[in-house]
């Protein structure tokens, strides 16, 4: 996975190029996984290549969906949110999870090494003790090493 992480990445074929998209590497059941936030139609590729390097930064923050139900997802509501965004630059990434009166409620990631371009991380709306948060909106926080982004998401229990 070590490998991995430095060294493959998502890209779209743009005519007869492929540019860089990038991906969050993670380790599913042993095997290293690639996610990434899809904006566009096209061919896409896993390939062993860094995406190349942009200014410093954090940039194009989505959540979704806006609203999510952890308990409802038999009642066709999405029962996680991906929290997707783009990194400039391959960077330590810290992703965590605040309630609005500002209680940190869980840590996604801890400074973990992202590759550049676009990565996707899901919260499952569980606390750190994996129970289900309470409704109400949660802010997604977002910290490189030089930058740090917000995004809301509302948190919806009432679908039991």
């Amino acid at each position: 996975l070590a490998y991995a992480r430095g060294q493959i990445a998502i890209f779209r074929q743009d005519s007869s190029q492929w540019l860089g998209v990038g991906g969050t590497v993670e380790d599913i059941a042993g095997a290293p996984s690639v996610t990434t936030a899809i904006t566009k139609l096209g061919r896409y590729a896993l390939r062993r290549s860094k995406v190349p390097e942009r200014e410093p930064g954090i940039d194009s923050i989505n959540i979704q969906p806006r609203i999510f139900s952890p308990t409802g997802g038999a009642q066709g509501y999405g029962n996680r949110a991906t929290i997707s965004f783009l990194l400039k630059n391959d960077d330590n990434v810290t992703v965590k999870i605040y309630n609005a009166a500002g209680r940190l409620k869980r840590r996604l990631r801890d400074n973990a090494p992202l590759l550049a371009g676009f990565n996707a991380i899901e919260w499952d709306g569980k606390d750190e003790e994996g129970n289900v948060c309470v409704s109400g909106i949660y802010i997604a926080i977002i910290q490189g090493q030089e930058q740090a982004k917000t995004k809301t998401v509302v948190l919806s229990n009432r679908y039991e």
